[in-house]
């Protein structure tokens, strides 16, 4: 509309704006009547996405796999059970017991349990980096030496914490008459003592090889390192610089192995290459390399021991590490300390017998006749373990009772949408109307005006009508209906066509019908959803009620598109919230509101320009006959 400033009536004493205003109602009704139909259309619009944001959760909660706990549309949501295992009545740990939703038979006897099976485990037969010994050392003459030299101090590190370490000439510390090297092992041990504490004294033993003496510094469980503040202070030691006892991982192989890059190059595992592999990556990132390899092997370090394990991950003969390849045997016998010797375990088969039927398995974790067993000790004694695996009757029809109560509270709210009463009087306020009302009448009004917006909704019915009959058809290949353990539609019309239970029907029905229960609700079908080449309709019959109820809340909130090119019926109709949404029925309908408003906005102001141009011309023509009345008026009096 226009806003410039106007001055008007001044010739005729009219008051231009009211009479301008009350020709230009019939055109604001037709506005306020067009921006009416646009708020209802929006209404309706909210309305609508409502209703798939109800849809949405109850899918999530029931049908999701993100949720298997409440997942219908899986056996998984049903496995709940009571299990035990006695020996003599009483509870044995000797094996663990776990239901599954194949079972058949609720009751087994385990005879015996001879083996367990076991993981081929490679065990190193000797430390990496494990000791720091020296080397040469005959006499005290290089020590004394050394001492007299003035070149008598190192730094000697225990995990990590550095001390300096001064050594002194050797004398006799023993009372032996005899100055040898246990006097100055005796010496060494005092001063490391006094710098680190009690719990570190006897760290330097002396051990002779091939009837030299020889200093070896060691600690299980800590990292010792030597540096020398002078070279010739190690020397007389027989210890190289830099020596230490513990490999980190964080050291790159060539540090700890060596030039090694020819043992990496053709590195292979039960048959299965591991590839790059470098001689400067770390020893951490190697064991990674192996470790998450499809060779099905773990390869550990224990910084305790300092030693390599190799075992498989998983148990039973069929898992036995194979090392063939030259280049690796050479790598784990040379570097690892790992070789096939004393130290290798080969993995063996569990042995067990069950319902007096001995059997073998590969693992100490398996399933038979639904019942799934995990082996812990052997029995090869005594009275057998009797086992009992009944489905936890109480836990899984509290699942389906709470699902049947948000099923029927999605129906109630769908139902009360559909049949609820427009008031036709109420119709969305105007600007102008909401001034002249307290925000508690606006509120109020606006309840009325919203009642009955989705009355007879062709699309929500058709999505309740679905859900009933999907419910009630038989299941292919499940010899329960809903009916059979005690579910159905109640007799009350006003419940409109919620669902009963018969409590006492329901809980037998999974004590004595379990797999079909099961089976009832979670059967699935080998054909997709809307995939290509997939028999819709068998796909229905062969399904499970939860998986046929997602597949009608699919076709309702669905945002991907079919073979024809449509989304699900809601999202067509309204959108979704929080999806983009530029092509569904209302947003279309309510742009056009958007054009038409606009456009008769124009017409509006066109109209209204043209009013007060006429009655400007007018007070032009009265200025003019004013003026010449004026005139005349004066002429006359003047003769």
């Amino acid at each position: 509309m226009s806003s410039s400033t106007r001055i008007t009536g001044i010739s005729s004493n009219m008051d231009t704006d009211k009479m301008v205003t009350d020709l230009m109602k019939i055109e604001q009704l037709k506005v306020d009547r067009v921006k009416k139909e646009k708020t209802y259309t929006e209404w309706q619009q909210t309305a609508y996405r409502e209703q798939a944001s109800a849809l949405k959760a109850f899918q999530s909660k029931y049908f999701d796999v993100l949720n298997p706990e409440y997942n219908l549309t899986t056996s998984a949501a049903f496995k709940s059970f009571t299990t035990s295992a006695l020996i003599a009545g009483e509870k044995t740990a000797k094996v663990e017991i776990k239901g599954t939703d194949s079972i058949s038979e609720k009751n087994h006897v385990i005879n015996r349990i001879d083996q367990l099976a076991t993981k081929d485990t490679w065990k190193a037969n000797g430390k990496v980096n494990g000791d720091i010994t020296s080397s040469g050392l005959y006499n005290v003459n290089s020590i004394n030496s050394a001492v007299a030299g003035g070149n008598n101090t190192f730094k000697l590190a225990i995990d990590g914490k550095y001390k300096t370490i001064t050594f002194d000439a050797i004398t006799d510390l023993d009372g032996d008459a005899d100055t040898d090297i246990d006097d100055f092992v005796n010496q060494l041990n005092t001063k490391i003592k006094a710098a680190f504490g009690d719990e570190y004294d006897g760290l330097v033993t002396k051990k002779n090889v091939s009837g030299n003496d020889e200093l070896k510094f060691e600690k299980n469980g800590s990292t010792i390192s030597i540096v020398g503040l002078d070279n010739t202070a190690l020397t007389a030691l027989g210890i190289e610089d830099g020596a230490s006892t513990g490999l980190a991982v964080t050291d790159k192989l060539s540090d700890v192995f060596g030039t090694i890059a020819e043992d990496l190059t053709k590195f292979e595992i039960n048959g299965v290459k591991i590839s790059g592999l470098t001689s400067d990556m770390t020893v951490k990132s190697f064991m990674d390399k192996v470790n998450n390899s499809t060779a099905g092997v773990e390869l550990s370090f224990s910084s305790l021991t300092k030693e390599f394990t190799l075992k498989s991950k998983s148990e039973g003969s069929v898992n036995n590490i194979d090392l063939s390849e030259t280049n690796t045997t050479n790598f784990f016998a040379n570097h690892l300390k790992i070789a096939d010797d004393a130290n290798h375990a080969k993995a063996v088969n569990a042995q067990v017998t069950i319902d007096g039927i001995a059997i073998t398995k590969s693992s100490n974790n398996f399933t038979v006749d639904g019942v799934n067993y995990i082996l812990k000790e052997t029995h090869t004694t005594g009275e057998a373990i009797n086992i009992s695996v009944e489905p936890n009757v109480d836990a899984i029809y509290d699942k389906i009772k709470e699902f049947v109560t948000d099923y029927n509270a999605l129906v109630e709210a769908v139902s009360t949408e559909i049949s609820e009463k427009r008031l036709r009087d109420f119709m969305p306020l105007t600007d102008d109307e909401k001034e002249a009302m307290s925000e508690d009448e606006i509120k109020l009004w606006e309840n009325k005006a919203k009642q009955g917006i989705l009355k007879n909704d062709n699309i929500l019915s058709t999505m309740l009508d679905s859900m009933r009959v999907a419910l009630y058809s038989k299941v292919e290949g499940v010899g329960l209906s809903l009916s059979d353990i005690g579910i159905e539609t109640s007799d009350d019309y006003k419940d409109k066509n919620k669902l009963v239970i018969d409590d006492t029907k329901l809980k037998s029905a999974i004590e004595n019908n379990y797999k079909d229960v099961v089976a009832l609700f979670s059967k699935d079908s080998d054909q997709g959803y809307l995939l290509s080449g997939a028999d819709q309709s068998k796909r229905y019959k062969e399904s499970g009620l939860a998986e046929r109820l997602n597949d009608i809340v699919n076709n309702n909130i669905r945002i991907t598109r079919d073979s024809s090119g449509a989304k699900g019926s809601l999202v067509e109709k309204a959108g979704i919230d929080g999806v983009a949404d530029v092509t569904s029925e209302l947003y279309l309908k309510l742009y056009d509101y958007a054009k038409k408003i606009d456009d008769m906005l124009d017409v509006f102001s066109d109209k209204q320009e043209a009013y007060y141009a006429k009655f400007a011309r007018m007070e032009t023509a009265l200025s003019k006959l004013n003026s010449q009345s004026n005139w005349l008026t004066s002429q006359l009096a003047s003769m």
